[in-house]
């Protein structure tokens, strides 16, 4: 791999040989959706290439300058998605609609970030930490979490009910 073409630090490849733990095997995450990526990161500046299946693809791209820092790797991600986006109404009806004593929630945006919600029975009230939300009225959380989301200019790509 050549030097970092932002600061010419030294970069590394990782993946998932050597981010998994084999001493604390995580079944959750072999059973998640998660699929196993290798990226390339400066060990200096952090910026990295996107996430690959194949260890090659990220060394080519970090070869290339393909590299990021996280807001700019947001950007990129908000700006190559084309799938539907999640209007207020729906986002709204989606939380209206939540059982929140058998799952919480898992909103993803279009930038790679995600929040989850979820009700916290011992305080009665309605948690996001991410979002700093707690509080016990559902349409109060329900003007946080779009008011969270228009404050920061992000599009809902994806809404999943999870088990508590």
């Amino acid at each position: 791999m050549r030097l970092c073409a932002k600061c010419n630090g030294k970069g590394k490849l990782f993946n998932f040989d050597h981010c998994y733990n084999q001493k604390n095997k995580s079944i959750k995450f072999l059973n998640s959706e998660n699929e196993l990526k290798a990226w390339a990161e400066c060990m200096s500046c952090k910026r990295f290439t996107g996430g690959f299946l194949k260890p090659v693809d990220a060394i080519n791209q970090w070869n290339m300058g393909h590299i990021y820092n996280d807001e700019e790797y947001g950007d990129k991600l908000q700006k190559e998605y084309v799938g539907k986006i999640y209007s207020d109404e729906e986002i709204s009806k989606f939380i209206n609609q939540t059982e929140w004593d058998k799952y919480c929630i898992e909103i993803y945006f279009t930038n790679g970030d995600y929040e989850r919600i979820f009700f916290d029975e011992y305080d009665s009230e309605f948690v996001s930490f991410d979002m700093s939300i707690y509080g016990k009225e559902l349409n109060k959380l329900i003007l946080e979490v779009l008011n969270y989301i228009k404050l920061r200019k992000l599009k809902v790509k994806e809404m999943k009910y999870n088990k508590n």
